[in-house]
Parts: structure tokens; sequence; C-alpha cells
């Protein structure tokens, strides 16, 4: 009991440094961050329903939803409720990129599904295009997104 007593200050004690370091590190390193989901237009997306092993392969039209990161996708049947969120991160070296989305299909799937990507390149470098899929159906199937920002 007093080996006990004396090791769970240690631990929340290195816990507590711990996250005080990588909260000064982060505050260190990011100098700037920008979300540029906003920037998404209808025209710069694209999204297909597609099988794994090639069955079938949908054509998805999109609507913008009433929030900046949500969209509609209808894909035949599916009907997809998606979010998404892009964000750029600046520091003195580096430029980095988040890709969060996810999304939901109730009607005929009853799953949601999410994924998140981190992406560091040289400073300078801008999104060219991003794609991206989220597995649905035990990833037999996935919601294909083409984002050209």
């Amino acid at each position: 009991m007093r080996l006990l007593l004396a090791i769970v200050p240690l631990f929340f004690s290195i816990n507590l440094f711990a996250k005080k370091n990588i909260d000064n590190s982060l505050k260190n390193n990011i100098v700037n961050a920008k979300i540029i989901t906003q920037d998404f237009q209808h025209e710069n997306l694209s999204f297909d329903f597609i099988s794994s092993d090639g069955s079938y392969w949908l054509d998805c039209k999109h609507e913008q939803g009433t929030q900046p990161h949500g969209w509609t996708v209808y894909c035949g049947k599916y009907v997809f409720k998606l979010h998404m969120f892009l964000r750029e991160y600046h520091n003195d070296t580096d430029t980095g990129f988040e890709f969060h989305y996810w999304a939901d299909e109730f009607d005929n799937l009853k799953e949601t599904h999410t994924q998140s990507t981190w992406i560091t390149v040289d400073k300078n470098t801008k999104p060219k295009r991003v794609i991206a899929y989220l597995g649905f159906t035990g990833d037999t199937s996935q919601l294909r997104m083409e984002i050209n920002p």
C-alpha cells in the first residue's frame, strides 16, 4: 500500500510535466492556424461510392448543408451526411495540414465512420488535391472524396 501511495503522486506529476511540455511545444511550433474548410466550393468536390471488388462505382451528387463544413452526398439509394475540416498550420519551417472528416448513412447502411490525416510539408507548400476514402459495410465499400482546393 505504501508503494502505491508513493507511485500514484509520481505518476500524476510525470503526466502533468509531459502535458506542460507538449502544450509549450505546440505553442512554440504553431505560429498560425488557418481553417480553410470554408473555402470548399461545390465545384471543388466530387464523390463516388465504390465497392472494393469493383462490382459497382456510383457517381454521387452533393450539396452544401447549413454548416460550412457539412455536405449531403447522394449516391443512388445512399444518402451520406458528411462533415469535413481541412486546417492549415504554419511555423517557421513547416506547413501542416489536418484533414478530418466523418460521414454517416443511416437510411440503408446505419453506419458512421471517421478519419483524420495529418500531412507536414515544407513551409511554402499549398494543398493541390486530396483524395480520401471512408470505408463502409466492413470496408467492402468506400465513400471516395476528391477535393481540389
